[in-house]
């Protein structure tokens, strides 16, 4: 398991090597059909926080201010890269 912190940079690490990619590819060529994009734009905001948002959520830090800074600076990450998201599912 590790501590809180390991479980923290191995969900930032998941979030930056599987996640991000095929969110700053959505960023950079959304679908041209509104469908689509709304397809694609739900799968990936799914899985952000399903596998990242919500287990950070879910980890108890036992009073680790450490911990508890740098579950704030991956959340905070992964919430501006879907706003960046959101974005472009208006346009």
């Amino acid at each position: 398991m590790g501590t809180p912190l390991e479980r923290i940079d191995a969900l930032a690490a998941h979030f930056t090597i599987q996640i991000l990619p095929v969110c700053e590819k959505f960023k950079a060529t959304p679908p041209a059909d509104p469908k689509s994009r709304a397809q694609c734009h739900k799968k990936l905001e799914e899985a952000a926080m399903q596998q990242v948002i919500l287990k950070l959520d879910a980890m108890d830090l036992d009073g680790d201010d450490v911990a508890r800074k740098r579950r704030k600076e991956v959340t905070d990450q992964v919430m501006h890269v879907l706003t960046g998201m959101d974005e472009k599912l208006q346009s």
